[in-house]
């Protein structure tokens, strides 16, 4: 369960052509920097007790903070591409 999407992240470059032939990174590479870091932040959640997804459903709060850690690091990836 990744808590951001590729738009997102891919809207902390303004100058990224998405859509376009041969575009480089592609959606599904986006996609897995996204899933991965979503898996990092669950996996740290988890190893000090808290159930994310308990968690993002029932505070809105929570849910923009996942978002916006989730986001910023697929970015990093995308920056670093």
């Amino acid at each position: 369960m990744s808590f951001t999407t590729i738009d997102a992240v891919a809207a902390h470059y303004p100058g990224f052509l998405r859509g376009v032939a041969n575009q480089n990174p592609s959606d599904a590479q986006i996609q897995s920097w996204i899933d991965n870091q979503a898996a990092r932040i669950t996996a740290l959640a988890a190893a000090r007790g808290y159930d994310l997804t308990d968690l993002a459903a029932n505070n809105p709060q929570a849910q923009v903070l996942l978002a916006l850690i989730n986001e910023n690091g697929a970015a990093a990836d995308l920056g670093d591409a």
